[in-house]
């Protein structure tokens, strides 16, 4: 946790540096963010939820319920179908049709443009595309007396209002209303309200709230709230209408087909009645004997039986018939009938389903969907034809057996007079004529009744609303401005960093190595090479003080005495951190010897400014048996306690001296009369003169300079590191640029 708070406080001083970046970069975003909000139109969502009726879990609607003791089989459809239904490309003709929404007029003379629903100037009266769907997407600038200028893609057409004017895609004819003021400059869209239907239908969104239940939810999104609301309010009443239509045919069948049967009984009734009449008035018979009466009311009963047969084996023929007549097409069946069977009821039901699913299809008749659902169709007509032929097999049967019964009665009146058995026969076949009539009369009221009480399948939950605005929402653009704002900076921050390749601060080396930092000190004038003054106060003072107090605690009781002072490569300051760390540690009264080991560029002559040239150095005490150690030691010129070996005569062969035996026994005796030892060496990268120390040196020290040390440099130092290629290696971080005394802690 305190690591990652550590690392965004890094991320944002670095970003701290580049300040006017987030200054610039901020308020264009934000800007750019606003300006989109006054040049985007707004999208609207309206949404309506509906109950679906006469679907499984949708309820008993009460109106039907008040005469479902009559109903003798009532359909349900399924959900999934109605939904298809909803989402037609006719229906929604029906709504676009109605609503006058095939065109679409936008002013574009302002900055935002603004979707005129409503109060248009102009009206589209006439597109005739060359093709059915072709669209007309056009730019229209009014002119003077009553002419004006059409614009499609770069192409210019003048036409006159009230003129048809030819294009190459088609014809059209613009009209001008008088009750809005013409602007200068409008978008236009015409199309077909077919295409446009098309359209909708996609952009609509229909889903099931719950499995459980026929509740849908519709939604469509637009620019103008109100024509969102509108859509979805008369798609609901075009569905209701189209489903009350489709309710409506199949009563209508039902309806004629009972009518039919009604003429028949009513002609075939009143020829009884009238044979009844005649034979009482030839005979002179007014009642039959009791027995005569006994044998009738047995007739009358088993001829209830065989008109219950005959009347469902009428039913089922014409529903055999009305099928055959309309072999070569497609009808309704009559549902409204005394079906007891079951499964020829469900089979009918899905037969006038897959027709309402035909015929609101959006495909023509030679389109595969089409062709497969008449192929469903003649399916279903052939099994419906079978399963009669079924059922009839059956109530002949029931029929036969009732007969015999009959038969069996018939005997006994034989043996009645004849007069009184003739009256009998007559009277029985006027109440089987009339218990028909009687029921082909109820059967006609409860049609009747049902195309009464016909109501919408559709029942409106939630009305059409489209109040705020999905998009674009002010306050997330804003927000994505002010976020782009701040991340565009950022990237270029780090892209900026990315392509840096040099070593900027303390942590970049400890996260490639893991070795101490000994000291981080201050960026300073190449000018002033020797930084230390006594009694100095200066920020280069202060650090090498802390780089001091370091080096006592890391060497206690002066345990590492002799100090190794090298680089990665020349120009990082090794020279300068030597020069001034012997400098801080001999005003500390430390006795400190410096010897100038970098025998191919030496610089501490140049860095204490002397101008007169030592006559010996340790390149001519290494090459010559003859010179002592005094002999080339330069006795505190900068100060008291400290003592100086420059390079002297620059050698041909540097590494070989700094092999010899030599150098080791000069550096063994000055440990003898010194408390510290500073070898200024050569750097590491461009020779190996350096790896020859090691074995002299008690402590390393890398100099790494930031914004100069190449990042690379940290590799080779990591390998000397691990694999202790010199001792008890530190890191001392030269040229870093404080931003102020705060940032290294010495304040007052």
């Amino acid at each position: 946790m305190n690591e990652d708070k550590v690392n965004l406080i890094h991320v944002f001083k670095k970003a701290l540096k580049y300040w006017w970046l987030y200054l610039i970069l901020l308020p264009l975003t934000v800007g750019a963010a606003y300006f989109y909000l006054q040049i985007t139109p707004f999208q609207y969502e309206a949404q309506t939820r509906i109950l679906i009726k006469g679907v499984k879990n949708a309820g008993q609607v009460p109106e039907e319920g008040i005469f479902s003791d009559i109903r003798m089989h009532k359909s349900e459809n399924s959900i999934g179908n109605e939904v298809n239904i909803l989402t037609s490309s006719p229906l929604m003709e029906q709504v676009v049709n109605k609503l006058g929404i095939e065109n679409q007029y936008v002013d574009i003379s302002g900055w935002k443009p603004v979707d005129l629903f409503e109060n248009h100037p102009i009206d589209v009266v006439n597109w005739q595309p060359a093709d059915e769907f072709q669209v007309l997407e056009c730019e229209f600038m009014p002119g003077e007396h009553g002419q004006y200028t059409l614009k499609i893609e770069k192409e210019e057409y003048r036409g006159e209002f009230g003129q048809e004017l030819v294009l190459p895609i088609g014809k059209v004819t613009f009209a001008r209303n008088n009750f809005s003021n013409l602007g200068k400059k409008y978008r236009i869209t015409a199309m077909t309200p077919k295409l446009k239907a098309l359209n909708l239908c996609d952009e609509l969104e229909v889903s099931i709230i719950d499995e459980n239940s026929s509740v849908v939810s519709l939604s469509i999104r637009d620019q103008v709230p109100q024509r969102a609301e509108s859509i979805l309010s008369e798609l609901l009443d075009a569905y209701n209408e189209e489903s009350k239509k489709d309710r409506t045919v199949a009563f209508e069948n039902s309806l004629n087909l009972i009518n039919e049967r009604i003429n028949l009984v009513v002609t075939e009734l009143s020829s009884i009645e009238q044979q009844a009449q005649n034979y009482r008035q030839n005979h002179n018979i007014t009642e039959l004997s009791s027995e005569g009466n006994l044998l009738l009311n047995e007739v009358m009963t088993v001829n209830k039986d065989l008109v219950k047969n005959n009347t469902e084996l009428e039913i089922l023929s014409g529903i055999e018939d009305f099928l055959n007549k309309n072999k070569d097409d497609f009808e309704y069946v009559p549902t409204n009938l005394s079906i007891n069977n079951l499964m020829l009821a469900s089979q009918i039901d899905k037969f006038n389903e897959q027709l309402s699913r035909r015929n609101t299809n959006t495909f023509g008749p030679k389109h595969e969907t089409t062709i497969q659902i008449n192929r469903q169709l003649a399916n279903l007509r052939e099994n419906i034809i079978e399963n009669i032929h079924s059922i009839k097999k059956d109530l002949t049967i029931e029929r036969d057996a009732s007969a015999e019964i009959k038969s069996s009665l018939t005997d006994r009146l034989q043996s009645l007079p004849k007069r009184e058995r003739d009256l009998l026969d007559i009277q029985r076949m006027k109440s089987i004529k009339e218990d028909i009539y009687t029921y082909l009369l109820q059967k006609r009221e409860e049609t009747l009744i049902s195309m009464a009480v016909t109501t919408d399948n559709g029942k409106l939950i939630e009305p059409a609303n489209a109040s705020d605005p999905i998009s674009p929402k002010p306050p997330l653009i804003l927000l994505v401005g002010g976020f782009l704002g701040l991340a565009f900076p950022s990237a270029l921050v780090l892209l900026f960093n990315s392509l840096n390749d040099k070593v900027l601060e303390e942590r970049d080396i400890t996260n490639k190595v893991k070795v101490q930092i000994l000291g981080i000190l201050p960026h300073g004038s190449r000018s002033r090479q020797l930084a230390i003054k006594e009694n100095g106060t200066s920020l280069s003072t202060e650090m090498f003080r802390a780089l001091r107090a370091n080096v006592s605690f890391v060497s206690p009781g002066d345990s590492l005495k002799t100090w190794l002072v090298t680089s990665s490569v020349s120009g990082e300051g090794k020279s300068y951190v030597a020069l001034n760390l012997a400098m801080i540690q001999a005003l500390g009264d430390k006795k400190v010897l410096l010897i100038e080991l970098d025998l191919r560029q030496p610089k501490q002559l140049e860095y204490q400014k002397i101008k007169e040239k030592p006559e010996f150095g340790i390149a001519d005490y290494l090459s010559s048996s003859n010179l002592t150690r005094l002999k080339i030691t330069s006795k505190g010129e900068l100060n008291k306690n400290l003592d100086v070996i420059y390079c002297g005569t620059k050698p041909n062969n540097p590494s070989e001296l700094l092999m010899s035996s030599r150098l080791r026994r000069l550096i063994d005796e000055a440990k003898r009369q010194y408390d510290m030892i500073i070898l200024d060496a050569p750097p590491i990268a461009p020779v190996a003169d350096t790896f020859h120390l090691h074995d002299i040196a008690d402590a390393t020290i890398f100099v790494v300079r930031s914004d100069y040390t190449p990042k690379t440099m940290l590799d080779k130092l990591k390998d000397i590191v691990v694999n202790k290629k010199f001792p008890n290696p530190y890191v001392v971080l030269n040229g870093f640029k404080f931003k102020n005394s705060q940032q290294y802690g010495y304040h007052y």
